[in-house]
């Protein structure tokens, strides 16, 4: 993207999670590889010397069929654990002041 942004992207069609799941394997030995003379930078040329495995199409197929349902569920439950956190601290506070009730939160009167 330039020179000190990378994006990926997999060149087999069901590769997505496997390319994402091997870049934060790979990030600590890039990061030990990174080299320059103002600060440490990850280049083309230290994708080039990395090494990984290729598990070929019918493994990759497989694993995004098993780990695509996970990280679905896992992006979920954070997108809901966001919003309690959000109405904890907008609520938390009406609570703690007594200007709400459990009982009137319960009813849904603290969003009116």
């Amino acid at each position: 993207m330039n020179q000190t942004c990378y994006a990926l992207a997999p060149k087999a069609k069901h590769a997505r999670w496997y390319l994402r799941f091997l870049a934060d394997d790979l990030l600590v030995r890039l990061v030990a590889q990174a080299h320059g003379s103002v600060f440490d930078t990850i280049t083309t040329r230290t994708f080039e010397r990395a090494r990984t495995v290729d598990p070929g199409p019918v493994v990759l197929k497989l694993f995004e069929t098993h780990v695509s349902p996970v990280v679905a569920r896992i992006r979920s439950l954070h997108y809901e654990n966001v919003t309690l956190a959000k109405l904890r601290d907008a609520l938390l506070p009406r609570l703690l002041s007594g200007e709400l009730s459990v009982a009137q939160a319960e009813q849904g009167e603290a969003m009116a």
